[in-house]
């Protein structure tokens, strides 16, 4: 875990107060902690995400005030939720130095071990390689984290604001201690990230399928029925044009950038569940070797062919001049092709789903 601090100026306070972030503003939070005998209390200022932060006075085992420290254990208890698994350490912010007296680590004294861990296995493995990009101008701060925080403990003074998140948000700003006597927000005395692992997200089932044909959005080559090749005007491709897989499905976008020295770059872009097929006749996920036992190159899978004038009749996409290969995982691929009024643009692609798999899936 690492993390960054910098400094931004008054003018970010400034900012901040602009956007309703100071004493005067408040958010309608949906989550705010149970009251305990009156102990959850309020605060301000509310953050750059619309949170209402609240002061916790005591924790629900009625243990002492600490100075204004507040834990995660503490803040789990106030909102009546599970234990946070996750937890940094406390880190001071030394004014003179305008700076953390060190990085945010793991405490792992305060997070929970993984029960599931085998023997050997890092416990907090769940926990780790998250990292914090903090600005602060010692008094308001944002934060940018590698993955999403649960909740922000910001102590000032003798009182700390918890700003609780619920979903957990990964980014913030105009965060703050209380407001104390001056009127304005404590300075900052040190700042503590509680969370919970983001879950896996679930494995989609199915397989690649075989290869079919694409093309850009536009007008017909031909007006006959079963043959649907398109071709799409420069404005078209500027703007961005679906890639049309099948003639009914949207497996991406082609876009044009502007013209530079008489050239223009085409990029395809592929929609999730689809990418680039090899050109390979069979055996898709393999390589075809040739007589020496070497795989064959994948082909040209991309071709493009620009054209002046509106283009009449079918077109042969394998005389197009302009031809490239995307590689088979590859999100996206970029052409240079001569600026002109109209482009066919021909992709081989591939669908994830399935009914292309072999064998019934559970």
């Amino acid at each position: 875990m690492d993390m960054k601090t910098k400094q931004f100026s008054t003018l970010t306070a400034a900012v901040a107060l602009a956007l309703g972030l100071g004493a005067t503003a408040w958010a309608d939070d949906p989550v705010p902690p149970p009251l305990v005998d009156g102990a959850n209390v309020q605060s301000e200022p509310v953050s750059g995400e619309g949170v209402t932060p609240y002061i916790i006075y005591s924790d629900r085992t009625g243990r002492a005030n600490q100075g204004g420290n507040r834990s995660c254990a503490d803040v789990a208890s106030a909102w009546g939720v599970e234990p946070f698994q996750c937890v940094s350490n406390r880190n001071d912010y030394i004014e003179g130095l305008a700076e953390f007296e060190g990085e945010f680590e793991l405490d792992e004294d305060a997070s929970i071990p993984d029960p599931n861990a085998e023997e050997g296995d890092d416990a907090f493995a769940a926990c780790r390689d998250v990292s914090f990009d903090v600005e602060t101008d010692g008094t308001y701060l944002s934060f940018d984290a590698s993955t999403n925080i649960g909740a922000v403990i910001v102590k000032g003074s003798a009182a700390a604001n918890v700003y609780y998140y619920n979903p957990q948000l990964a980014s913030d700003l105009g965060l703050a201690a209380p407001i104390n006597a001056s009127g304005g927000s404590a300075g900052l005395s040190n700042l503590t990230f509680c969370w919970n692992p983001d879950p896996d997200p679930p494995q989609e089932i199915g397989c690649w399928g075989g290869k079919e044909t694409a093309w850009g959005a536009g007008d017909p080559y031909v007006e006959q029925q079963g043959n649907w090749a398109m071709y799409t005007s420069y404005e078209a491709c500027y703007v961005g044009a679906d890639l049309m897989a099948g003639q009914h499905y949207v497996a991406g976008e082609v876009k044009c950038d502007p013209m530079v020295d008489g050239t223009v770059d085409l990029k395809i872009t592929m929609n999730e569940g689809w990418r680039f097929a090899p050109q390979w006749p069979e055996h898709l996920d393999a390589c075809v070797a040739d007589e020496h036992g070497k795989c064959l190159p994948a082909g040209e899978n991309v071709k493009v062919q620009d054209y002046e004038d509106r283009p009449t009749g079918n077109p042969n996409p394998g005389g197009f001049e302009h031809k490239t290969t995307a590689e088979v995982d590859a999100p996206s691929v970029t052409l240079n092709v001569p600026y002109n009024n109209f482009y066919g643009i021909h992709v081989d692609v591939r669908r994830f789903g399935e009914e292309y798999c072999e064998v019934e899936l559970d």
